[in-house]
């Protein structure tokens, strides 16, 4: 093998099918580098897609099993190979006096329908594509996300006690830091710090690492507030964690997880933006948005805030002298807008494209239970620049750096557009602002195409203004229960649902990739009621992929979604088998049990899973007899 050209190894691997190429990868080096070639893992993945079987059910005739035809050396060498052939029939017609014989004709026939056959191919794969142009993909870990095995973990729960299970406290949070530790406020008010990727014997995978003392968030039962509901931002740069704990905002120092700075804002904060550099961050309360220097230090008394009641329409905090230099661009900038309608339950910073993120740069926009989706340029902060009417109740945001034209996307999903005009169109300058929630009970899945206003008036850098140019919206398939949450994952988005589902869907936010459930097992109620009880078990309140774009990350095994229910926090991998802490997450357990405890546990553990399979039994004999009329 090691002799042999690369073409004709990729040609021979071409032949395998993905189980035989992960297998073949272990040969060589040399094989294990060909065996991961982008391009041959993209028509793998296009193979095994949707569109692809109706597309040859509909297609001409012949049906060539090499996916590798729009590799530029192989059709290289194609065309070589076909001159070579040609010019040789053409010696021999012209010295023998004779016409070609007819098995070049029906040569010359075949490749002919091979040819056609192989640039209707090219054509459906540029339709389908979900790739940009200018995006980085990783069609081997695109592939293992789309279609490999799938497992569910639950990091250690955090009793009162360390190593006593018997109370746990309930997770008030998710934050990421360094996509590497799991942070958390719980509900005693402590800071949990759990390790995602150290496996060593003394810290293993799941493990808790670091906990404060209780009550250092300022709130001793968390249980008795209105608590902590997804208002947690973490800064990697500093190592500072955000936590939002009814009216304050608590800024933590992850290395002694302590308290290092606090500001008290005068109505209940519901949401915040994630952190970015050189950005403040944006705080949603209750009645307006605040932008928040992490760097201006707050005095510790109340005496920097006006007295405001339900009338107020701005706020004005007070700093210390001295105080570094503010983030903002400008001192008539104000730092307050109000919300006429409350409720902001999701802020998402957008920053041109290919661009630094700046603190004079880039738009805010705000989702909530209004009508509309509430976009703020920062340079004019705190008038509301545009508004995109939606007409359902909105919970959460997500953006791409690319275009989004619902034309071209319905003419691509329908393998309309020739291969030319579908690159045309994945390479228009914009951005892809993506929204869920609920309408009229139902699931709701939107997508709005954003492009710069080159004709804006010149008032800075007009590219950073965008304009709406496209909008879709899924209110029939995308779940039959609102949607929580919604996050971008390679070239797929992930969205959660109050079924306890997981779905990744396409950039087109219509075809369903794969699902998963957090609750795999039914209960026994759900087994005579016909339909899931959703209220039984877990739902994500928020999934956080751990890598957002795959081909960023060397391991593809740290390819993984950190979802957290409300009360505790699981960790989705592509692998068999769970990484830590079992499917149900009894394993943390069961390390810290003695030994007739444990074996206590597994006999109750397989007399309920033999109760359960007996009760399904009866439960579908029950349904069968009632198919047949035979009971009223």
């Amino acid at each position: 093998m090691d002799r042999l050209p690369v073409e004709l190894v990729l040609h021979i691997l071409t032949y395998l099918g993905p189980e035989d190429l992960v297998r073949a990868q272990h040969v060589s080096r040399r094989v294990y580098k060909i065996a991961r070639t982008n391009e041959l893992w993209r028509n793998i993945c296009f193979d095994t897609s949707q569109p692809e079987p109706r597309r040859r059910r509909n297609g001409p005739p012949f049906r060539p099993s090499l996916p590798f035809q729009a590799h530029p050396t192989v059709q290289d060498f194609r065309r070589r190979t076909n001159a070579a052939l040609s010019a040789h029939a053409a010696w021999v017609s012209s010295n023998t006096g004779t016409e070609p014989p007819n098995s070049a004709r029906e040569a010359s026939t075949a490749q002919s329908t091979r040819s056609e056959y192989n640039t209707e191919r090219f054509r459906a794969l540029a339709n389908w594509d979900p790739s940009y142009s200018n995006e980085r993909v990783d069609w081997y870990a695109e592939y293992v996300a789309r279609y490999g095995p799938l497992s569910k973990s639950w990091l250690q729960p955090a009793g009162e006690h360390d190593n006593n299970f018997s109370n746990k406290l309930e997770a008030r949070g998710l934050g990421l830091h360094c996509a590497e530790h799991v942070i958390a406020p719980l509900e005693d008010g402590s800071i949990c710090v759990w390790n995602i990727k150290n496996t060593a014997s003394d810290n293993p995978g799941g493990a808790i690492c670091a906990r404060s003392r209780p009550g250092t968030v300022g709130v001793k039962d968390l249980s008795m507030t209105s608590g902590i509901s997804s208002t947690v931002s973490v800064d990697n740069d500093r190592n500072k964690a955000y936590i939002a704990t009814e009216n304050y905002l608590q800024e933590i120092d992850l290395h002694t997880l302590s308290v290092s700075n606090q500001q008290r804002f005068p109505w209940s904060i519901a949401t915040l933006s994630d952190f970015s550099s050189n950005v403040p961050l944006t705080v949603g309360t209750r009645r307006g948005l605040h932008l928040y220097d992490p760097r201006q230090k707050v005095r510790s008394d109340s005496s920097g805030f006006d007295h405001l009641d339900s009338s107020a329409s701005f706020f004005k905090p007070t700093y210390e002298l001295g105080a570094p230099p503010r983030l903002l661009s400008s001192k008539k900038t104000k730092t307050y807008a109000s919300l006429n309608q409350p409720g902001p339950t999701s802020i998402l910073h957008l920053f041109p494209q290919n661009s630094t993120p700046s603190a004079s740069h880039g738009e805010i926009v705000v989702a909530g239970r209004f009508p509309s989706l509430l976009m703020y340029d920062r340079r004019t902060f705190p008038k509301i620049r545009s508004t995109f009417h939606s007409g359902a109740q909105l919970c959460s945001l997500a953006s791409l750096p690319y275009s989004f034209r619902s034309l071209e996307t319905g003419l691509m999903d329908e393998n309309q557009l020739s291969a030319h005009a579908a690159q045309e169109a994945k390479s228009q300058a914009g951005d892809t602002l993506f929204a869920c929630g609920e309408y009229q009970g139902k699931g709701s899945l939107e997508i709005y195409g954003l492009s710069p206003d080159r004709d804006s008036p010149a008032n800075g850098d007009a590219a950073s203004r965008s304009i709406q140019i496209s909008t879709f919206k899924n209110r029939v398939s995308a779940s039959r229960s609102k949607l929580l949450s919604i996050a971008t994952h390679g070239t797929r988005l992930i969205v959660s649902d109050g079924d306890g589902q997981i779905r990744w869907l396409e950039r087109n936010g219509r075809a369903v990739v794969r699902e998963c459930s957090l609750n795999a097992e039914k209960s026994l109620e759900d087994y005579f009621s016909g339909y899931p009880n959703a209220s039984s078990g877990d739902v994500a309140l928020k999934i956080l992929p751990v890598h957002p774009n795959p081909a960023d990350v060397e391991d593809i095994s740290s390819d993984e979604v950190l979802v957290w229910t409300g009360e505790k926090i699981g960790l989705i991998s592509f692998s068999n088998h769970p990484r830590f802490g079992g499917e149900d997450g009894q394993a943390w357990e069961e390390q810290t049990e003695s030994t007739e405890v444990a074996m206590q546990r597994r006999e109750e553990k397989v007399y309920g899973e033999t109760m359960r399979r007996a009760l399904q039994r009866q439960a579908d004999e029950v349904r069968w007899v009632t198919g047949l009329g035979l009971m009223g």
